[in-house]
């Protein structure tokens, strides 16, 4: 292997074996973390002959273990977001999840994002470098105990022309239909570029329906954008805070569906599209999913000093809304069925 072209190796950082993808031609970098939901815990690239850092390493691999949907890109499956009280009915019996959000008493988030996760393969080539994760009920036994449907998903995350790429399939391992839905949760760093303030980034979503929320679970009602809270239109965070939504000291949590309550999705060749930008840097993080992520979650911390861009199949509480006879997003996988999906995550330079 000639050491400008695409790699694939192990490394141990800090008591700890990543699978790192490299590529010399963008300056591009990805760690993932096996045994923590083969998490892509840093992803560096070049624009325009500038390094930009757009996921950024834990503060500190404690804090990471402990809350690994912080940072990041966790996989969320085979719920993303919460499911109130951790209790659903699914094919006429009520099931009864972990309450991995305690003091709220909710689910969140699925069962894989803390777990170990098997690497099954990695490859590079001229187009790029890539690893295959595995992660299921075949092998880890005590996922039965948090989700009681038997699954499989395999994960490949692939480094192709500076652009990081997900790609998922999830596999129903059960005699019986399986409910899932499934969400990325990556983190950009703000201010995206290093420059200017945070309140000056904007984001975009390209949704045209807004699902209100409490607690950050949708409450079943939705709006068109354009007579609510629109972002098919990039807003600054500032202009988000001045109507309420985020700002010093406060969370933003906003949810976005290519479908309403009472309507299905529409049709469409991708996902929800999104992105953050900063208009002073110059540079812009864009999410482009495929079409089965029909829905999208923005996310800044209290803390501001990041954004998560979620791409979700679903809406949360989804397995709760379908019964209330909502559309929701849910996936129901007959045994032995698959489902696929991706995520591409990219930058580029804004128009000068």
């Amino acid at each position: 292997m000639r050491p400008d072209e695409p790699s694939v190796t192990t490394e141990e950082h800090d008591g700890m074996v990543f699978q790192v993808l490299r590529e010399p031609a963008t300056d591009s970098e990805v760690w993932i973390l096996p045994e923590v939901g083969a998490s892509c815990v840093r992803f560096v690239t070049s624009v325009e002959d500038r390094l930009l850092e757009v996921i950024r390493l834990p503060e500190s691999w404690e804090a990471f273990r402990q809350h690994p949907t912080l940072w990041g890109a966790a996989v969320l499956f085979p719920f993303p977001g919460r499911i109130r009280g951790g209790r659903f009915s699914f094919g006429g019996k009520t099931y009864h999840l972990e309450l991995t959000e305690p003091e709220a008493g909710h689910a969140i988030h699925g069962c894989v994002a803390r777990q170990p996760w098997s690497l099954l393969q990695a490859s590079a080539d001229q187009n790029g470098a890539r690893a295959v994760f595995g992660i299921g009920m075949d092998s880890h036994d005590s996922l039965l105990s948090q989700y009681p449907f038997p699954f499989r998903l395999n994960l490949e995350i692939a480094l192709r022309h500076g652009h990081l790429i997900h790609s998922f399939a999830a596999e129903n391992l059960g005699s019986g239909p399986m409910p899932i839905g499934l969400g990325l949760h990556p983190y950009f760093p703000l201010p995206l570029g290093g420059q200017g303030e945070v309140d000056d980034c904007e984001i975009w979503i390209d949704a045209p329906y807004f699902w209100e929320q409490q607690s950050a679970i949708p409450t079943g009602e939705c709006y068109r954008a354009d007579e609510s809270l629109d972002l098919r239109t990039p807003r600054s965070l500032r202009a988000l805070a001045s109507v309420g939504f985020g700002g010093q000291h406060r969370m933003l949590n906003v949810c976005y569906a290519q479908f309403s309550d009472r309507h299905g999705p529409l049709p469409s060749a991708r996902g929800v599209r999104c992105g953050v930008r900063n208009r002073q840097a110059g540079y812009e993080v864009v999410v482009d999913p495929s079409a089965t992520f029909a829905a999208c979650v923005a996310y800044v911390p209290p803390s501001r000093d990041k954004i998560s861009l979620e791409p979700h199949t679903c809406v949360p509480n989804a397995f709760n809304l379908v019964n209330e006879g909502r559309t929701a997003g849910t996936i129901t996988l007959g045994r032995r069925e698959f489902w696929r999906g991706s995520v591409d995550i990219s930058v580029r330079a804004l128009p000068r």
